[in-house]
């Protein structure tokens, strides 16, 4: 797989775009790391991390984050940056990943966007527009604020947020009210996500890592449980301490599990189950985006190794 990706590249980069972007996509636990680095290191390229929760900082285990050496072994970007009781938006991570690639394209390097956030590489990929200045509907938000309060209200609207967006649902609790409106006010907004406003800014290379089903959920659950015996609770232990459980950097799977366990809610086996499947599902709906988003006509698929 690598050697054909690095072909792909070379390839592509010999047509001289005006601005290219290598772009390594697929499902969580795919390989995405492994296969950036090695294209970074034939083409002289830089990665750009397109993962919601690598670029907190102390967030390293449950992240999956590269390690050390995949580190040194190529510049990256987006990665340990901000505190985890800070809210990052789509937009606000966009904006800090334009400028890392446009800082290595003015340096003739090669930008390698490498993750699975499906709408932050969309949102790249397709230039879409996030104003800042969107208006909020009145009238929508107290019908909103209305259903929260009913019974089940915040687990509905949660829900709703997860079919439009899952990403989104996935770094926002049920239990932050504000948050979750706000959220799904966003993701009702087409206006935001108006794509058709904006010609794309770069000339992509999208290469997907296509992973038979069961080969990835082991993956998973072995990852899972190298987490566990790497120091993921005691991570989680040292988070809690810190910061609010309820801040969206920690909603993500393998934290709020964990989290969970340590409130007395669960016990541990329950929480490493759950961390599993919520993580086996998460990668089942990223594989069904890709395939289905704008650009999935473009999306070279390589088979995993």
């Amino acid at each position: 797989m690598q050697t054909k990706a690095v072909q792909l590249v070379k390839e592509f980069l010999s047509t001289q775009p005006a601005c290219p972007l290598v772009t390594v996509l697929g499902p969580t636990a795919s390989g995405k790391t492994a296969l950036a680095i090695a294209i970074a290191q034939a083409v002289d390229g830089e990665i750009v991390s397109a993962d919601s929760r690598a670029i907190y900082k102390e967030l390293d285990i449950g992240t999956a984050k590269p390690d050390a050496a995949e580190l040194a072994a190529a510049p990256h970007h987006c990665i340990s940056e901000i505190k985890p009781s800070y809210a990052l938006s789509v937009a606000a991570y966009r904006q800090r990943a334009e400028a890392a690639i446009e800082d290595i394209l003015q340096r003739d390097k090669v930008p390698i966007l490498a993750g699975s956030h499906t709408l932050l590489i969309s949102a790249i990929v397709e230039n879409y527009q996030f104003p800042a200045d969107a208006a909020v509907d009145t009238a929508r938000r107290a019908e909103l604020e209305m259903e929260y309060g009913e019974k089940d209200g915040a687990k509905n609207l949660w829900q709703q947020l997860a079919a439009r967006n899952a990403e989104a649902a996935e770094a926002v609790p049920k239990e932050n009210k504000h948050h979750l409106i706000r959220a799904l006010e966003l993701a009702e907004n087409e206006k935001l996500h108006d794509k058709g406003t904006a010609p794309r800014k770069y000339q992509p290379l999208l290469l997907g890592i296509e992973t038979e089903r069961e080969t990835l959920y082991e993956r998973i659950n072995a990852r899972v449980d190298t987490m566990m015996t790497t120091g993921l609770l005691d991570e989680v232990r040292i988070l809690k301490e810190k910061y609010d459980r309820h801040c969206p950097a920690l909603r993500g799977h393998g934290y709020r599990e964990l989290l969970d366990y340590l409130a007395d809610e669960k016990d541990l086996n329950t929480a490493v189950v759950e961390i599993k499947k919520d993580t086996r599902n998460y990668a089942k709906r990223q594989t069904t985006w890709f395939r289905n988003c704008s650009f999935a006509d473009e999306i070279i698929w390589l088979k995993s190794e």
